[in-house]
């Protein structure tokens, strides 16, 4: 199915469930809808975490236990030539065991952590 063809189907389950409603102009609604999902399929949200804004370590979610982040994905920017990036996959780890006290990534001192975000879910088949 292709993404077009995905966003009529909402649209037509929409119009189905509202149809006997008289304050809903389903035309307008539709229009709006499909706009609304072109522009933003045209301008994504990066899914990249900036260290200065937020760490997995602020997350109950994201810790496996009190001396551990769950893996992410990291960008690491080379401390003598921050323009030389790579990505890799890390975690947080805090030693002394005190909830969001100490926790320090866990990858190579020649690298800084700039951004992180979750893994993504494997494929289903």
């Amino acid at each position: 199915m292709t993404r077009e063809e995905e966003i009529q189907q909402v649209v037509n389950k929409f119009s189905e469930t509202h149809k006997y409603d008289e304050d809903i102009d389903y035309l307008s609604m539709g229009v709006a809808f499909e706009e609304g999902v072109e522009w933003a399929d045209k301008h994504p949200k990066s899914q990249w975490i900036s260290v200065k804004d937020d760490l997995p370590c602020y997350h109950e979610d994201m810790l496996e236990d009190d001396h551990l982040t769950k893996k992410v994905l990291v960008v690491l920017a080379w401390n003598e030539d921050p323009t030389k990036i790579h990505i890799d996959i890390s975690d947080m780890c805090n030693l002394i065991g005190s909830y969001n006290v100490n926790f320090y990534w866990r990858c190579d001192g020649f690298y800084t952590v700039t951004h992180w975000r979750k893994l993504p879910d494997l494929p289903k088949e």
